[in-house]
């Protein structure tokens, strides 16, 4: 079993809707379910920027190297918060400017050129402000994950907050 799918085996008491812009990631994420016998995950073709789920469905939204992409990005915010639960969790994956010249250089002249990154691009600060905007309550951010890849340099910055209604 992949590993990749390892972290979804040990939910099986979860209920987990994965949505994605493309087809082609959708089938290749159902291939991978299918073969490891996961019943309780729903996949679905959908635009982050305009979500068909009610306001507080989910308890933790997660985004795999996907906010860079996301053509606007004030609108998938907005979103994910939207249909985050107050007190839920939001865990994304994605470039933020400034961590590394290589990957700065990287998603201005390769990535956002070839349309697979999309601008604006923020630093570090204006992401946590961005969070912040969302009410944000408590927000770290943790600088020493990164996804590596043989060619590059870091590649990925890890972003996590935990949302709360500031009752807590």
């Amino acid at each position: 079993m992949e590993d990749k799918i390892k972290k979804y085996v040990q939910l099986k008491q979860a209920n987990i809707t994965c949505i994605d812009y493309s087809y082609d990631m959708l089938e290749q994420a159902v291939q991978r379910f299918n073969a490891a016998g996961l019943t309780n995950i729903i996949c679905q073709q959908g635009d982050v920027g305009s979500m068909t789920f009610k306001d507080n469905t989910f308890d933790y939204v997660l985004s795999m190297k996907g906010l860079h992409v996301f053509p606007d990005k004030p609108k998938a915010y907005s979103e994910i918060f939207r249909v985050l639960k107050s007190k839920g969790y939001f865990i994304g994956n994605f470039y933020v400017a400034g961590e590394s010249k290589a990957t700065d250089w990287l998603s201005k002249n390769i990535m956002a050129r070839k349309g697979w990154f999309t601008p604006p691009f923020y630093n570090s600060e204006e992401t946590q402000n961005i969070l912040r905007n969302y009410w944000v309550t408590s927000l770290t951010m943790w600088q020493k994950f990164y996804s590596y890849s043989p060619h590059l340099d870091k590649i990925d910055y890890f972003c996590g907050c935990y949302v709360t209604d500031g009752s807590i």
